[in-house]
């Protein structure tokens, strides 16, 4: 239970703390401030976003559930001291429903997008409007260069990052690597030497789960992602992405070797779950849960996987369960990062979008929304302090350390006929016992001659 009472009791601290911020002047002093001196001080930190009467902001997302409840939750200060009502709409089917929506002449003021390579189409289509002034200031000071140029299009800023997610973490027991005195690695050939001793132990030293409804496969492709980011560097990821080099590039064949020699051995899958074919057939949800229970040493999966395990296991560098970031590969590239993350971008430039979307790139709204857990962001100037979660900070420390090679997850920057249609596919096939050069190659060719 100790996971959940640490975010629990952040939460309930900030929602005292919101509350304490609500105003509904927009910092302008009255009889009723005077009294509650502490809420119109809190208000200031808003003054500067403007106040509008009867103000409405439509906002759509992923967010679904309880991540959409603390959202909303982290922008309740800012609602009441600007005037400005916040209606967000979380979608599940988000890509599908956004289209629907421009489409019909019916688009939201702000789009939280979790795909850039659909806002950026959007971009180049003409829907967008360029971000304000002020946003691209916020991104330009709070977040590395790379994921700023994530929200640029023909050199015109539409899109601040939202959040952010390590997705090269590497989930491994604390208390297990204590126990058989296991040294958590730092090279690649670290790592290989410890899954060789974990199978010389007895234990299956991966687990691994592709199956994911509709979207299967997509685990597969984060294992090529970060090792031709760890191998080869950023510059011949980016082509690769931009597809200025094929997809079956030989950089890509040598990564996609590299993710072979743990995925496809029997030695070392699949803890808890059967030999390497069971990748296929294992839930994404289940396949990290067999390190808790010693039948597997190590995961690879991004920070938000913590919450896919039980509240009764302890996440902590100590603990039942932590992760490590993924090693060095290639001395000349360095600490090789992937990410996730989302971007907000506008299709209406009305003062109070403006002010919704400078809010929402601004530390001040980092640090608003921090405290309830569930969050991480890049921005440089948030107070780390204010996470809640031990992992979460790990992500934070490691999004902005100047030796982080940082780059997208490269599927969700590829046309969606590829880097989510016949590279999830394909690597399917690949793990049954496709070739590398049979697999890329069929990638290679679905690619649209457009793009």
């Amino acid at each position: 239970m100790r996971r959940r009472g640490t975010v629990m009791a952040a939460v309930g601290a900030a929602a005292a703390l919101v509350a304490l911020a609500g105003c509904s002047n927009g910092g302008q002093s009255d009889a009723s401030d005077e009294e509650s001196g502490s809420a119109s001080a809190d208000c200031a930190a808003y003054a500067d976003y403007g106040h509008f009467d009867d103000a409405v902001v439509s906002v759509m997302g992923s967010f679904v559930g309880n991540d959409a409840d603390l959202n909303d939750e982290s922008w309740a200060a800012f609602e009441k001291c600007t005037g400005i009502d916040v209606q967000y709409n979380g979608d599940s089917d988000f890509e599908s429903q956004v289209v629907v929506q421009v489409e019909a002449g019916n688009a939201p003021d702000v789009v939280i997008f979790p795909q850039v390579g659909l806002m950026q189409r959007f971009a180049e289509s003409g829907d967008l409007v360029p971000a304000p002034d002020q946003t691209k200031e916020n991104a330009e000071a709070g977040w590395n260069a790379d994921m700023v140029g994530y929200g640029t299009v023909d050199d015109t800023f539409y899109a601040a990052p939202f959040t952010t997610a390590v997705k090269s973490f590497v989930w491994y027991s604390p208390s297990l690597f204590a126990e058989h005195g296991y040294t958590v690695p730092e090279t690649w050939d670290e790592m290989i030497a410890l899954s060789d001793q974990m199978a010389a132990d007895g234990m299956k030293p991966w687990c691994e789960g592709a199956e994911s409804g509709s979207a299967s496969g997509w685990p597969l492709t984060d294992w090529v992602e970060v090792l031709l980011l760890a191998n080869s560097g950023g510059e011949t990821y980016d082509k690769w992405v931009d597809h200025e080099i094929p997809f079956n590039d030989s950089s890509v064949v040598e990564a996609t070797d590299l993710v072979g020699k743990i995925l496809k051995n029997n030695d070392y899958v699949n803890g808890g779950f059967g030999d390497s074919s069971s990748i296929v057939s294992t839930s994404n949800a289940d396949a990290p849960l067999p390190i808790t229970t010693g039948e597997c040493g190590m995961h690879l999966a991004a920070g938000t996987a913590v919450s896919l395990f039980d509240d009764s296991v302890n996440v902590d560098p100590e603990g039942d369960v932590y992760a490590f970031p993924f090693p060095v590969v290639n001395d000349e590239v360095g600490n090789p990062v992937t990410v996730s993350g989302q971007f907000t971008a506008a299709f209406s430039d009305r003062p109070e979008v403006q002010a919704f979307q400078n809010y929402v790139s601004s530390v001040q709204w980092a640090n608003d929304r921090a405290p309830f857990g569930g969050y991480i962001s890049s921005n440089s100037g948030m107070d780390s302090s204010l996470i809640p979660s031990a992992i979460d900070k790990s992500g934070f420390d490691i999004l902005n350390d100047p030796d982080s090679v940082l780059r997208f997850d490269g599927s969700d920057l590829m046309p969606s006929t590829v880097g989510t249609g016949t590279f999830w596919t394909e690597m399917l096939s690949w793990i049954q016992g496709a070739s590398t050069e049979e697999t890329l190659g069929n990638i290679e060719s679905s690619w649209p001659a457009d793009n």
